[in-house]
């Protein structure tokens, strides 16, 4: 099974500390238990992935108290918004947590800014998350150009 952006062609996007986090993630925890979480950062190459969003967006609980979770940095409520990457080798549904609610929903493409994979282990599992700067709507710019020219049918 791929796991969405630790992929041979994303490993240029890796940084010096990911190499560590490499043989953890094939199961040679070896040092990477001496990385502090916050430091373990993939970021991932977007360019040429299409994203669509397939669920609306959930804002983010915490299990103990079912309170709004919120991101430390700004303060914002989190929210969790599942998306379908596609790129030329094939597709993955990822769930991508974002401070702010994002004003997507399901069915619509969307543009996923700063996406980071954060590798985690707890209990005996693990897994990666996904986190991004901001999930937007994205659309088609040359209809929003020109909306009085007709849509010409090509095979007429």
């Amino acid at each position: 099974m791929r796991v969405f952006g630790v992929t041979p062609y994303h490993l240029q996007s890796l940084t010096a500390i990911s190499l560590p986090l490499m043989f953890w993630c094939r199961g040679q925890s070896g040092h990477a238990k001496h990385i502090k979480e916050e430091e373990v950062k993939l970021k991932i190459d977007t360019a040429g992935v299409s994203f669509t969003c397939t669920r609306a967006p959930e804002q983010r609980v915490s299990f103990d108290t079912g309170q709004p979770r919120v991101d430390k940095a700004t303060g914002l409520p989190l929210w969790l918004v599942q998306v379908m990457a596609l790129d030329e080798s094939g597709g993955d549904v990822i769930s991508v947590t974002v401070a702010g609610e994002p004003k997507v929903s399901a069915g619509s493409a969307v543009v996923v800014t700063g996406l980071v994979a954060l590798p985690w282990s707890q209990d005996g599992r693990s897994g990666i998350a996904y986190r991004a700067d901001a999930i937007t709507s994205s659309f088609d710019m040359s209809a929003a150009k020109n909306p009085a020219q007709p849509v010409r049918n090509p095979t007429s």
